[in-house]
């Protein structure tokens, strides 16, 4: 595996530049072996004090399980921007996370990071892409994440969807616990100013019709934090987590969690304002999440 270290870049500018990478997918059915990495993965320390505040987290010396995630976005960045990789993320869209934390992390550890490409496969509306994120502190692995992407493809695709097994999320009749909030235009800012997310189809009407959608959608990430907060299970020492995104979340728009207590975690479901069914599912547990 060709390994690569990462480089120092402005991310907005480098995913404007991949808009105009023209996608090769049938390269993709077998990923390159390209491994982006970092020996001294560095924290910034005000961008993460304001990350917490941004969510009401607690300021404390240990990072959120989603904050590795914000926290190694450059390294996919660079990993698609490779010349092997011939992908345009237009299109692209990010179905899921599978997080493992394994300690937690103080935010002043000296940490080594890596992400390539684990695995392709066709599925129903194109080509999944599961990017894999390694975070080591002295050689132990202490926080890993498999990242879901979906590229939309006429061409390649399955329409059996390959007969992959779906994570099954129960249903639930009544919750045990239900918060709502109202996502603006303000919160699109300030989480691209902590995580450096600049992607216009957060902020820019424009931007946001060319990619067919009315209007622009918040982060699934801003979402997801959000969600932590009332999860509120952070301080265990080893916790997994998984998410998945089944719709865009517009701005301006109320939105309500529901979440329902169960053996040694907790289950979410995240409702977007005259959408019955969820947009976001997930499940914090402090047990591995099977399927």
């Amino acid at each position: 595996m060709e390994i690569i270290n990462l480089e120092n870049f402005n991310s907005t500018i480098k995913l404007l530049l991949l808009m105009r990478k023209k996608s090769d997918l049938k390269n993709l059915l077998s990923p390159p072996p390209i491994q982006i990495y970092s020996s001294q993965l560095n924290i910034p320390l005000i961008k993460f004090e304001n990350y917490l505040k941004l969510f009401d987290f607690p300021s404390n010396n240990y990072l959120p399980i989603s904050y590795p995630f914000v926290l190694t976005m450059p390294m996919q960045i660079q990993l698609f921007d490779h010349p092997s990789i011939l992908i345009n993320p237009l299109g692209f869209l990010h179905v899921s996370n599978n997080i493992s934390q394994y300690k937690p992390i103080p935010k002043n550890e000296k940490l080594e990071a890596y992400c390539y490409i684990d695995s392709t496969r066709l599925a129903k509306k194109g080509l999944e892409i599961t990017v894999k994120i390694i975070i080591k502190a002295n050689s132990e692995l202490i926080w890993e994440c498999k990242s879901t992407y979906l590229k939309f493809s006429k061409k390649y695709r399955d329409e059996e969807g390959n007969g992959k097994k779906q994570f099954f999320f129960e249903s639930y009749e009544k919750y045990d616990e239900e918060y709502s909030w109202h996502v603006s235009k303000k919160d699109a800012f300030s989480y691209a100013r902590v995580s450096g997310d600049f992607n216009l189809i957060h902020l820019s009407k424009i931007f946001a019709r060319i990619t067919g959608l009315p209007k622009p959608i918040i982060h699934g990430m801003w979402s997801i934090g959000k969600c932590l907060h009332y999860l509120n299970m952070n301080t265990k020492d080893t916790l997994y987590f998984y998410h998945t995104f089944k719709g865009p979340i517009l701005l301006n728009t109320s939105c309500k969690l529901c979440i329902k207590n169960i053996s040694n975690g907790k289950r979410f479901d995240l409702f977007a304002e005259n959408n019955p069914r969820p947009c976001i599912q997930g499940i914090l547990s402090e047990y591995p999440i099977e399927g």
